[in-house]
């Protein structure tokens, strides 16, 4: 299975009209379709967004020696030790009762449980998943027609205990469900902890943290207005309890004690074998060790706003799973390794697609090819990819992917440029004297040569024949974006205002003005019958082979613009037979071969597809615009990709 099981699979069915119906697959194999009832009265577009999921919970498997995740898109398997880029994808195909899955743990018997919205599954020794729902006892929380589990623990009697929206509740010896005596029958459990040597369970609620003493009393601890999202009984006996509010720990002689982080919310908290403790957090991770000093750190590839929220330990080795998809293991003072799980870069910045039907994304962390078949390649800093972010990617005539990445400014890691062979090999093929100047804009040329810009003050040019050539612009040409116009062969770079620069096929260097007729240029992209478009904030410019100009003001094509009555932030993309695509962050233009226009909303693409509305949606930040050569649209935006299958 590939990474993307368990995704919204979009297809396309017949139809007679300019767009298919789009065919919705639904993981448990049901057909949906999405007859369109908007303004145009014509059959739309499949959508899928490819979204980063949040990690919820981790668990070490030992007698597998495999790390297990649960995301909303179904149960995750690692190999412990091996590359975080590999791992497998379990959904309600394979036999889960859910795929929106909140919670997974490993049973002394070494078995894997996992829960979320519709029940519980547990994993049996010949892989196939045991399934219980809401007819096997689980309860409902008031006024929902759905179970939701949000934890799971192994009770110190040997018998599995479910947090859910309703409750606790116990698994007997009769296959099912019911309250455990004395526990809380309403309300949400959001973690549970068991102290088997002690006979004790405590409890993360949404009102407080409660525990559960050998003799079958209850205490409850005061958390804070927004009760509990983690506990977890130390080595010794302690209990510590992770709230939004307030965070205490329990001492087990009884003192209490708060413990101040940089965040007042505490998602995870786990202890490795050395003694330390670790708690996952709104600022990243905390930890504790058995000195009772504290240390406050992020993992590469992280942000001063990285959410931690799952946690699980093997040995030393700590693996931390967060919100925006990423999974980072690492061990206390020691190397961290950060993987984005759905293999879309952090921050997916620039978008190239291949004649195969592949799709190469790059962005902060690096770079991934996503291959027609759903598969994911990686490429980061471990397979030598140096730089703190991707800047451009190319698509060269032989199969390679030309790459050029970002560095910091006056000091490692600088800039590089890179080929990724059609064998799958990276080889850097950065000058010497690049430093810091980032290549970006890169382009290919009918003649098969690949353009890189230089910072602002260099052209380097890689020939078919394997020349490599240097020009110099007659000044600092700080672009944006960059065309070659098909009818003559001149190069375009747009850097800002509203001209555009161009070396012609002799070597002669040209201007090409717009007269702010569009507004300050955003975009530019070359026709393939020749010519040029270009995107203002108010507008686009269609210059022909013949060099006749067209103008569409934003309003005339129907787009929604600010109160300016310009578009906010968007980008332009061109397809093959005059097929156009404009992204804005209020909606999406697609001007189809005859000339005429269709324009979705960002209410009318959720329609669509709901994942479009969750916040942030990819037309809020939207950085690369493609036209694919089957007239699907990708757009790069942020931590996701959208692709419209037309």
């Amino acid at each position: 299975m590939t990474c993307l099981a368990g995704l919204l699979a979009l297809g396309l069915v017949g139809g007679q009209g300019r767009w298919p119906v789009a065919r919705a697959q639904t993981p448990d194999g049901a057909t949906l379709y999405l007859p369109w009832a908007g303004r145009h009265h014509r059959s739309e577009p499949s959508l899928r967004v490819l979204r980063p999921p949040t990690i919820r919970g981790l668990a070490y498997a030992p007698g597998e020696d495999a790390l297990w995740a649960a995301t909303p898109n179904g149960a995750l398997r690692w190999e412990a030790d091996a590359d975080l880029a590999r791992y497998s994808t379990f959904t309600r195909a394979d036999g889960l009762v859910a795929e929106d899955l909140s919670g997974v743990m490993v049973d002394t018997a070494g078995r894997v449980w996992v829960a979320g919205v519709g029940g519980i599954s547990r994993r049996e020794a010949d892989g196939r998943w045991t399934s219980w729902g809401a007819a096997a006892g689980l309860p409902r929380e008031a006024g929902s027609n759905t179970v939701e589990v949000l934890a799971l623990a192994e009770g110190p009697a040997g018998r599995m205990l479910a947090g859910t929206k309703a409750g606790l509740v116990e698994l007997g010896p009769d296959g099912r469900w019911a309250p455990l005596a004395g526990g809380p029958s309403s309300g949400w459990v959001r973690g549970i902890a068991v102290d088997a040597a002690r006979g004790e369970i405590a409890l993360a609620t949404g009102l407080d943290g409660q525990r559960r003493l050998a003799d079958g009393s209850w205490l409850h601890y005061e958390v804070g207005n927004s009760g509990a999202d983690a506990v977890h009984f130390d080595a010794a006996g302690n209990l510590w309890i992770g709230g939004r509010t307030l965070s205490v720990w329990w001492r087990i002689d009884g003192r209490r004690e708060d413990f101040a982080l940089p965040t007042f919310i505490v998602w995870a908290l786990a202890q490795d074998d050395s003694g330390a403790l670790w708690c996952g957090t709104d600022a990243g991770l905390s930890r504790r060790d058995s000195d009772g000093s504290w240390q406050h750190l992020l993992p590469s590839g992280g942000d001063h706003a990285m959410r931690v929220t799952a946690l699980t330990t093997k040995g030393t080795t700590l693996w931390a799973g967060r919100t925006d998809g990423n999974l980072s293991r690492g061990e206390a003072g020691g190397d961290w390794t950060t993987h984005r799980v759905d293999g879309i870069p952090l921050g997916a910045d620039v978008l190239s697609l291949g004649g195969a039907g592949e799709a190469w994304i790059g962005g902060d962390a690096g770079l991934a090819r996503l291959a027609p078949d759903g598969g994911w390649r990686w490429y980061g800093q471990q397979a030598g990819l140096r730089g703190t972010s991707v800047a451009s990617i190319v698509l060269d005539s032989a199969g390679r992917a030309w790459v050029g990445t970002e560095g910091n400014d006056g000091g490692p890691p600088f800039a590089g440029l890179f080929s990724i062979e059609p064998d799958g090999r990276l080889i850097d093929r950065s000058p010497p004297d690049l430093n810091d100047r980032t290549p970006t804009l890169g382009l290919l040329t009918p003649d098969g040569s690949v353009w890189h810009l230089l910072g602002c003050t260099q052209l380097l040019v890689d020939r078919p024949d394997g020349r490599r050539e240097r020009i110099d612009p007659p000044a600092p040409m700080c672009a944006d974006a960059a065309a070659v116009d098909g009818a003559d062969g001149t190069i375009w770079w747009q850097g800002g205002g509203d001209a555009l620069v161009g070396l012609g096929p002799q070597g002669d260097w040209r201007t090409l003005p717009t007269d702010g007729r569009i507004g300050d240029l955003l975009d530019l992209d070359a026709a393939f019958d020749g010519g040029l478009w270009l995107l203002g904030a108010r507008g686009l410019l269609q210059r022909d082979a013949s060099g006749a100009e067209r103008m569409w003001t934003a309003n005339a094509l129907g787009f929604e613009v600010s109160s300016r009555g310009e578009l906010l932030g968007a980008e332009l993309g061109v397809g093959r037979a005059g097929t156009l695509a404009v992204a804005h962050r209020r909606g999406l233009g697609l001007r189809e071969s005859d000339g005429s226009w269709l324009h979705l909303s960002q209410a009318e693409l959720t329609a669509i597809d709901p994942a479009f509305a969750v916040n942030p949606s990819p037309l809020a930040n939207v950085h690369d615009l493609e036209l694919a050569a089957d007239g699907s649209v990708w757009i790069a935006a942020g931590n996701q990709v959208a692709r419209l299958a037309r």
